[in-house]
């Protein structure tokens, strides 16, 4: 704060994350993973994000906005990340992609109550879209990629290059690509491109996890009866319905493993926050997953349980898996501490008979007398122990069994696919 009591740029950067985390909590959880980097000589003055979670601005355009603004400007730039918008997309014009995602992510946030700066592109009163002679109702509704071939359309249409008959102009500088100097760059043009525009010189850290940091965000928001119907959609869209089971699997981890505190090391989300915040040491996450391999469970059934294991390590650090199969019988068990996709894929799927989850239970309750929770992936057509002492979480795959025949725990149902 200067000597007349007006907040510093980074000062309201800041505030924003605060205030956010008290009354928007899926943009406050996002925006604890942004570290604040000053740049002034940026092409454009504004700010801009990457996928190693650099959030750089200019002075003097946050300067010019008031905090709610601010507030909005950097919920705009985490869905940026969040949204896997950061990602090459080859053969897209970059101009008319930039111009759809940020319509997207400003209705959306225009619809949640916030106030987004003049200028950029916003849909009217009426919440639609009219660019290049083009209108599109409910924008908020819509996803980025509808939005760009409308308008693609019509600029192919036009053959006005540069010449798109838009009121407003993108509120950022969008960073893609795939490499790692921390640049959100990759190899050709676009490295060069955004080099020329002052970008490519961020810190040099892990590659955050944007889909794992969407999980959490998006369950943290729910549990506290606050995500955006309109946020919920995008979610969904990204994620697909498998995120309820591991919304699940989520809540269980974060209400009923223990946990305590260490100050020994900071909390990584409180480095950009200036205040030092203490590590939460949590035990180790030991998860235990039975997969159907009856006959009743087709090739590309197994296929969609391997990716939901996929789904679990990328969703959850520090994770310990017991992995067993199982028709009638039990096999394995693979034994895998903090497991990579490569593991996964290692895995050879035994059996192939008739089924039967009682033997599951009964390995289980001998041999890992200290488990906690089970995930079977079936289709349910089994036959079931009266009950455990197990949390369960049944996870249903295909045209599988009415969901009320199963006796306890969880279940949760996989979109079937045609």
């Amino acid at each position: 704060m200067n000597l007349y009591g007006e907040l510093t740029p980074i000062q309201k950067l800041k505030k924003a994350r605060v205030k956010l985390n008290e009354t928007k909590p899926f943009f406050g959880y996002l925006t604890m993973r942004l570290n604040f980097i000053e740049k002034n000589d940026m092409p454009m003055p504004s700010m801009g994000v990457d996928r190693y979670g650099n959030c750089y601005y200019d002075i003097e355009f946050v300067k010019s906005l008031n905090q709610e603004e601010v507030n909005a400007t950097l919920c705009h730039e985490v869905c940026h990340c969040a949204f896997g918008h950061l990602e090459r997309q080859e053969g897209k014009d970059h101009q008319l992609l930039n111009i759809s995602q940020d319509a997207v992510i400003n209705a959306l946030l225009i619809k949640d109550g916030m106030s987004l700066p003049k200028g950029c592109i916003l849909p009217n009163s009426s919440g639609t879209l009219e660019l290049m002679d083009v209108k599109i109702p409910d924008v908020h509704k819509k996803s980025h990629q509808e939005v760009y071939d409308r308008l693609y359309n019509a600029w192919k249409k036009q053959q006005k290059e540069n010449k798109l008959g838009m009121s407003g102009q993108v509120l950022d500088n969008h960073m893609r690509g795939n490499d790692k100097d921390g640049s959100g760059n990759s190899n050709g043009k676009d490295k060069k491109d955004n080099k020329k525009n002052g970008f490519g010189n961020g810190s040099k850290q892990e590659e955050i996890n944007w889909e794992k940091e969407l999980v959490e965000a998006s369950t943290f928001a729910k549990m506290q009866g606050n995500l955006p119907a309109g946020i919920k959609r995008i979610v969904d869209d990204l994620l697909g319905n498998s995120i309820s089971w591991r919304e699940l699997l989520y809540k269980y981890i974060t209400n009923t493993l223990p946990f305590d505190y260490t100050w020994m090391r900071p909390n990584k989300k409180s480095y950009a926050t200036g205040v030092y915040m203490p590590e939460i040491v949590r035990e180790q996450i030991d998860i235990i997953v039975s997969i159907d391999t009856s006959g009743s469970i087709s090739p590309k059934e197994l296929l969609k349980f391997s990716s939901e294991l996929l789904g679990i390590i990328n969703s959850f650090d520090n994770v310990k898996l017991t992995i067993i199969y199982n028709d009638t019988e039990v096999y394995g068990p693979h034994r895998l501490t903090n497991p990579t996709p490569d593991d996964i894929k290692r895995l050879k799927p035994e059996g192939g008979g008739g089924t039967d989850h009682r033997p599951v239970f009964e390995w289980v309750d001998k041999n890992m007398e200290t488990a906690k929770l089970l995930i079977c992936f079936t289709d349910g057509y089994t036959s079931f122990p009266r009950g455990s002492a197990l949390d369960t979480i049944w996870v249903l795959a295909g045209y599988h069994c009415n969901k009320d025949n199963i006796p306890f725990g969880r279940v949760i149902e996989l979109p079937k696919e045609e």
